[in-house]
């Protein structure tokens, strides 16, 4: 497996509607002799200037999970692992398809990156919880031997997707989503 950086996913080209050009910050990519196979993880990432713009914050989860989502049913996978980078602090999260038509995304654990020398043996500790996470990325993030064609969705179209995010932008608000 492979972590990189996006130039376009082949799943998302595969739906992707005009109005939705953005495309994650990151991927968890499987390669296959010369060329991308697989991807098992998506990430969306904001600079320590947005670390308090709750909007854009609540909008890259949700991108994270639509994206995760797209790979479950692109590729048939039990699980696809998906990340949020907030300045030096990162959020892993796994989707998965339940049942028919519910997608789950869980929040798995989090870490706080070290940004000096002074931070790395605090960050040593946190080593058992990039352990924990790995396992779960290696034993969950596979091909499903299952079809589940059946239990399958659409996902939201670009409309949809921003009727769930509130049209008001107030960084500060607690909780941007709409239901």
């Amino acid at each position: 497996e492979y972590y990189r950086l996006n130039d376009e996913a082949t799943e998302s080209k595969v739906r992707k509607p005009v109005s939705r050009a953005k495309q994650p910050d990151a991927i968890i990519s499987e390669i296959d002799q010369l060329s991308w196979s697989s991807s098992k993880g998506y990430s969306e990432a904001k600079i320590q200037q947005e670390v308090n713009n709750l909007y854009l914050l609540c909008t890259d989860l949700i991108r994270v999970a639509v994206f995760n989502k797209d790979a479950i049913d692109f590729y048939n996978m039990n699980y696809v692992l998906g990340f949020q980078v907030v300045e030096h602090h990162i959020t892993f999260y796994l989707t998965t398809l339940l049942c028919d038509a519910l997608y789950v995304i869980v929040e798995v654990s989090y870490i706080d990156v070290p940004m000096s020398l002074e931070q790395v043996p605090a960050f040593l500790t946190s080593l058992d919880t990039l352990l924990i996470i790995s396992n779960a990325f290696w034993s969950n993030c596979i091909v499903s031997t299952e079809k589940q064609e059946q239990n399958k969705r659409n996902t939201l179209a670009t409309p949809s997707f921003k009727e769930m995010v509130s049209e008001s932008r107030n960084r500060h608000r607690s909780c941007q989503l709409r239901f």
